[in-house]
């Protein structure tokens, strides 16, 4: 069977227009999020979200460092590295879930964990309100002092861990490895996003314990640490507390920060890969614009248009209509320098992915081509709008307030116009050529040997990367010229 990725990019920028609020419109905006920001004279970030109506506290720091801060032949250190933080410190020695636990913390319910992405580093734990100061003493401890216990046998052990990780995530996952293969195929060698978070087998296994501390002292400083505090506390006792554990560590070097880089494909690629899948599955990406940048909302409300819902367009066309999928769906995953469209749809038997394609591509053009309507815009938009809000109500765990805080305002979504999400699509992102493709294919139906049954051929000697002009296909799309700003 085949799975396939089709990646496509755009050639220019776009301003997305803002909305001028009527009283009416101003009276349903979402509520303000009260918080404080204040920064120690060591370049740590504090930012303080009062909120009395549970006795819970919750604590997130995120360091401002992730896979894209990586280079080519060390790449899995921030991820690495997440494990490593969980290990203990000088003064707590033991592993940091005990105790979180002891403290209060939910380790079942997702009370206490950590994450890393692209773009960043973050570890988090929830306890009774009462035991804000041990978690602030656990964080400063680990931040002050994890290097001096961080042994060759730690390292071993969580490395050993996090190849574990990518065996079950990536390599033995039905399509588990369409996204490494989609951002290697959207963007360029050297970009940093063309490497996966968890990075590779050959670079774990060559990571050092020099390397690892060498990590730690570059990115595990005070300037480079966002500390959020969020719940039942009294915001003086708290910043008193952070001045009290955080204020006395010195601060890190400048570091030089990843520029914004939206590639630009210059054709169109396929990628066929062999795995064992039931179903095929067709994977379509799209470089987009970056985290806040003009026409980054356009794309998260157009996803939601595009398969969010019964009667959403992608999801009507090809599960209800015509029947050729099983599902389908379309996601923005948005970064820090470049953001990645995604649609993917699961074949029914029998069904070519050639056509499945088709009929993405063809709505993808109408909607560019004639815009959404206002019932469909306010849909989503509404949507938008109440899962923010309801991600507030919440003070900690997975999501919640404290992400909420980094994830931005939601009137960039609520501000969206028609024009401006049909010209997003149009002369922007998802419709202007070039374009590339990559595809995934079935061991079984190839009537090859299954590489993971060998564990010794890697990903890329599955991969058959054909030109592939499509200009042909979308010559009648109107690409127009306005700009909204």
């Amino acid at each position: 069977m085949h799975s396939s990725l089709r990646v496509a990019t755009c050639l220019a920028a776009v301003t997305f227009a803002a909305v001028v609020l009527t009283p009416v419109q101003a009276a349903v905006r979402p509520p303000k999020l009260q918080y404080q920001i204040t920064t120690l004279p060591n370049g740590l970030r504090v930012i303080l979200s009062e909120d009395h109506s549970t006795p819970i506290v919750h604590v997130s720091v995120t360091y401002h460092v992730g896979s894209k801060n990586e280079r080519a032949g060390r790449t899995g250190f921030a991820h690495l590295f997440e494990h490593m933080m969980f290990q203990g410190s000088k003064n707590a020695s033991g592993e940091y879930f005990a105790f979180a636990e002891k403290a209060g913390a939910n380790v079942r319910e997702g009370g206490v964990n950590g994450t890393t992405s692209p773009d960043r580093t973050n570890y988090f734990a929830t306890v009774p309100s009462g035991n804000l100061e041990t978690l602030l003493w656990l964080e400063s401890d680990r931040l002050a002092t994890l290097i001096d216990v961080t042994t060759q046998e730690k390292l071993d052990n969580q490395r050993d861990v996090v190849k574990n990780e990518r065996r079950q995530g990536l390599e033995n996952q039905p399509y588990g490895r369409w996204y490494p293969l989609m951002n290697e195929a959207v963007f360029p060698k050297g970009h940093p996003y063309s490497w996966p978070v968890i990075g590779s087998m050959e670079d774990l296994s060559a990571a050092s314990l020099d390397d690892v501390k060498e990590f730690f002292r570059k990115y595990y400083t005070p300037n480079n640490l966002s500390l959020a505090i969020a719940g039942d506390f009294e915001p003086a006792a708290a910043r008193a507390l952070v001045e009290k554990y955080f204020g006395d560590l010195p601060p890190g070097p400048a570091l030089d920060r990843p520029s914004k880089w939206v590639p630009t494909l210059e054709n169109e690629k396929v990628v066929e890969v062999n795995d064992r899948v039931s179903l095929e599955r067709v994977f379509i990406g799209w470089p987009a614009p970056q985290y806040f940048a003009p026409g980054e909302a356009a794309m998260d409300l157009t996803a939601r248009i595009l398969s969010d819902g019964l009667s959403s367009r992608l999801t009507r066309a090809l599960v209800y209509d015509k029947q050729l999928a099983t599902n389908v769906s379309a996601f923005n995953i948005s970064g820090e320098i470049a953001d990645l469209f995604v649609v993917d749809a699961t074949a029914r038997p029998g069904t070519p992915l050639t056509q499945i394609e088709q009929v993405i591509t063809e709505e993808i053009a109408r909607l560019a081509k004639e815009g959404p309507t206002d019932a469909e815009l306010n849909r989503v938009k509404a949507k938008q709008e109440s899962e923010f809000i309801s991600g507030l109500e919440r003070i900690g765990g997975f999501g919640g307030r404290k992400m909420k805080r980094f994830q931005g305002d939601s009137s960039r979504n609520s501000a969206g116009r028609l024009n401006g999400v049909r010209i997003g699509i149009d002369t922007e992102y998802l419709v202007t050529l070039p374009q590339k493709v990559h595809k995934i294919a079935s061991a079984a139906a190839a009537g090859v040997e299954h590489p993971h049954a060998r564990g010794d051929a890697p990903a890329q000697e599955l991969v058959k990367q054909v030109n592939v002009n499509t200009a042909e296909l979308l010559a009648k799309i109107n690409h127009g010229s306005e700009r909204f700003t």
